[in-house]
């Protein structure tokens, strides 16, 4: 099985509002929220409460192994933030 990778140039903050650093690699919280963020397109009138299960079983069906609890908080912040924190650098 071939997993997602993280090509990705940008830096990441572990200091300072980033979630959940002590559990999972950077590179899976960037994925993360890169995930909640592209959800937000189609669940835009939602809140993440009400699309939490959905978020869930797309981040198991991309391949990702890492447990829902320990991204759960960064998936959350590109979900409700649309990617515009600046926790995981310009534009992400």
């Amino acid at each position: 099985m071939d997993f997602p990778q993280d090509d990705s140039v940008e830096e990441i903050a572990l200091s300072g509002g980033v979630p959940n650093p002590e559990f999972a690699f950077p590179e899976v919280l960037r994925r993360a929220f890169r995930h909640g963020k592209r959800s937000r397109e189609e669940f835009d009138l939602w809140t993440f409460d009400e699309v939490e299960a959905e978020l869930r079983r797309g981040w198991m069906l991309n391949g990702e192994t890492t447990d829902w609890a320990e991204v759960r908080d960064s998936v959350r912040l590109g979900f409700e933030t649309g990617g515009d924190s600046g926790v995981f650098g310009p534009g992400l």
